[in-house]
């Protein structure tokens, strides 16, 4: 009995060996006291974070949306609950003696107008049209994500910034026909886009064609060299003075 009970712990030994090897070369890891004061710094921040984004309700833990997510529609909601963080944050000595924590509460100051501005009220005949302005730049990133997923569905591969910097300036905004309002302004009363484009001048498209090919926009080489002297404000403000 005791032989075999010798043979199933060498078993049992032999086969979490591998385990064994792993948690000794983590064990310095473990137990660094460098690295344990670190990654209590980031829990701490990670915690201040979610409060911050539960507060401003942008792209939620809980939500399927991931970063498409629109968050809380009522501003002043946000607004309250972000005053509430706000005050929590100054309010607490131990946080403010850290510099980071005092560098985002200034930002918050710095930027109130704009996370909480106004929304704008537009008249639409017997309707009124309620345009919340954006606090962050998710908008502009969505049409990026699209115009970049949109790339590699059609060509297969996945660098696109080289194709999106050749864009047309107007080539974004092809995404508004998704709009039935904005379509229907651009269709005047026709079905289809193709009816659309068969008014178009084609002697109208060869001028101005023609034009565009004749005035550059490019500036000369010579002038690119004087731009770039250092000395160059300097020089016109004696050359006016004088």
């Amino acid at each position: 009995m005791e032989l075999k009970k010798i043979k199933g712990q060498r078993k049992i030994f032999n086969k979490n060996m591998h385990y064994l090897k792993i948690l000794k070369d983590l064990s310095n890891v473990i137990f660094d006291p460098v690295l344990k004061k670190s990654a209590k710094i980031m829990e701490e921040k990670v915690r201040v974070f979610d409060k911050l984004r539960k507060a401003m309700r942008i792209a939620l833990p809980d939500g399927n949306q991931g970063l498409n997510d629109n968050g809380d529609k009522d501003i002043r909601t946000i607004e309250k609950r972000v005053i509430n963080f706000h005050q929590g944050c100054s309010n607490n000595k131990s946080l403010l003696k850290k510099p980071g924590y005092k560098k985002m509460i200034i930002q918050i100051e710095k930027y109130w107008e704009k996370l909480f501005a106004d929304p704008i009220i537009i008249q639409k005949q017997d309707n009124k049209i309620i345009i919340q302005p954006q606090r962050t730049n998710n908008i502009i990133e969505r049409l990026f994500r699209y115009c970049k997923h949109k790339h590699r569905k059609r060509s297969g591969t996945n660098p696109a910034s080289r194709n999106i910097k050749a864009f047309l300036a107007n080539t974004p905004l092809v995404k508004n026909l998704e709009n039935k309002d904005y379509l229907d302004i651009i269709l005047n009363g026709h079905e289809q886009l193709e009816d659309r484009f068969a008014e178009i001048d084609t002697n109208i498209v060869r001028q101005e064609f023609v034009k565009s090919q004749l005035s550059s926009d490019k500036i000369p080489s010579k002038i690119k060299k004087i731009i770039k002297k250092p000395k160059l404000p300097n020089a016109l403000i004696a050359l006016f003075t004088n």
